[in-house]
């Protein structure tokens, strides 16, 4: 492989790097816009509007909290908060298990003993429940 062929190539990773790294802010930017505008609009039709005119901060929490409650507890929402806590759980034990030179798949096994009944359930029921609600396992 000549000089010139590799240096294209690294060149050529760095593009793609930088254009997934543009894209993905780009549709975080907007994504985030577009949400924003939207739950600033439903707080501008409600008769409560006019009365946090003078409470800007009252109409930015209220307008932030209650999608957010309201969405995370919907069966969408504990799924992917649930995915969230196991992959974030995995990968930092696993990172962990590795510093021990362990395989990264002794860290996820104890993950998952961390996050389930045996433990999680035993040390914080609230935890737990609020996670894992019941109704899921009794299917």
């Amino acid at each position: 492989m000549s000089l010139s062929s590799l240096a294209n190539t690294q060149a050529f990773g760095r593009g793609i790097r930088h254009n997934v790294v543009g894209y993905f802010l780009i549709l975080t930017i907007c994504g985030f816009i577009i949400w924003f505008t939207i739950t600033v609009g439903r707080a501008l039709n409600s008769p409560t509007a006019t009365a946090s005119i003078h409470k800007p901060e009252t109409l930015l929490w209220s307008t932030l909290k209650d999608p957010l409650h309201d969405n995370l507890r919907g069966p969408l929402g504990i799924l992917l908060m649930q995915i969230v806590v196991v992959v974030l759980a995995g990968r930092i034990l696993s990172f962990i298990a590795s510093r021990f030179q362990q395989p990264p798949v002794i860290g996820e096994m104890l993950a998952g003993i961390l996050l389930g009944p045996s433990f999680l359930g035993l040390m914080s029921p609230a935890a737990m429940g609020f996670l894992f609600p019941h109704h899921q396992w009794t299917r």
